[in-house]
């Protein structure tokens, strides 16, 4: 009788594991669900990950998602709830997590512990070093292991922790390109093909594009710039912009000619052989400081107007390192 009471109960244990398997399916439902919350999420979406820990209580990936919505929330005691059930299947979001609680001291440990793969491990060391006020080390050890990685080596995840170094040393260019390569690599290539499933790309291309001029969302910048399709203006107004731009006592002004463009006309300038020399687009840069460029921009927009042509004035960042006067 007890034998018999004991296969019953091997048998009962192997029906239960086997209904708490995770399937093809299931898995293929978990990156649905993914992909909903990456959207925004919906109370539906919730609703079905919930029920899919109910059913999977023990799943690493669907325990790390919902880690990942809850930190994004900001329910840091839930995204550690659900890490700690799910037996911490996430080094990376494990340390995010020490470091949404303050507990740095902890999260550079587990930095220096080997367990989190490449660059990940560095970029976690490099924000509990910020984190305990150790700008200088955090910075140097950012700007060591960025120099030191071959980025042919890296896949996706190496790219994208590369470009969060560079960016954290401020290197705009270098962080962009990384980050480019990272987004290709997650999401796809930009067009049909792209299909976001990794967020962070986007956003920390986004952080590069407001920390640098591309962005223009630090305000109005000292530097004015004024595009001109010569064939369709005055072909004496860049000098006409220049001397005025000098009667009102901006600091200086260059004339710039393209050797082929087009504008808002989509009308093609070139300097190709059999073609017009003053068919060629014009850039003409205009430097001084926001109130001064700001004050005299009625006036050369009011030139532009009255030529009756096209172009474009924007505002962008200088950083203006030497202004001095010739000999």
């Amino acid at each position: 009788m007890r034998r018999l009471a004991a296969a019953a109960a091997v048998l009962l244990l192997a029906a239960t594991a086997a209904a708490q398997a995770e399937g093809p399916e299931d898995v293929a439902f978990l990156k649905e669900l993914r992909a909903d919350f990456l959207r925004g999420g919906t109370w539906a979406a919730q609703r079905d990950l919930d029920q899919y820990l109910l059913d999977y209580p023990a799943s690493p990936e669907a325990r790390r998602l919902a880690a990942e919505v809850a930190l994004q929330r900001g329910q840091v005691a839930q995204a550690e709830a659900h890490l700690r059930a799910g037996g911490w299947p996430d080094e990376a979001l494990h340390g995010q997590l020490l470091l949404r609680l303050g507990h740095y001291e902890e999260a550079l440990e587990l930095a220096r512990g080997g367990r989190l793969p490449g660059l990940a491990g560095d970029w976690l060391a490099v924000q509990a070093l910020d984190g305990l006020g150790r700008r200088v080390e955090a910075l140097q050890l950012a700007a060591a292991r960025a120099g030191a990685v071959d980025d042919r080596t890296l896949d996706g995840r190496g790219l994208l922790d590369l470009g969060r170094l560079l960016l954290f040393v401020r290197k705009h260019e270098l962080a962009n390109q990384a980050l480019v390569f990272a987004d290709a690599e997650l999401n796809g290539k930009q067009g049909p093909g792209y299909h976001l499933t990794e967020l962070q790309a986007p956003l920390l291309l986004a952080q590069v594009r407001i920390e640098t001029r591309q962005g223009g969302s630090e305000g109005a910048d000292p530097v004015l710039r004024l595009l001109q399709e010569v064939l369709e203006i005055d072909a004496g107004l860049p000098e006409a912009l220049v001397l005025k731009a000098r009667e009102l006592g901006l600091a200086g002004a260059t004339v710039w000619r393209g050797i082929e463009g087009y504008g808002a006309a989509s009308r093609i300038h070139t300097a190709k052989i059999l073609r017009l020399s003053e068919d060629l687009p014009v850039l003409i840069e205009i430097v001084d400081l926001e109130e001064k460029i700001r004050q005299a921009l009625p006036h050369l927009d009011a030139m532009m107007e009255a030529a009756g042509g096209g172009g474009l004035i924007t505002l962008e960042k200088a950083e203006i390192i030497k202004y001095t006067h010739g000999r």
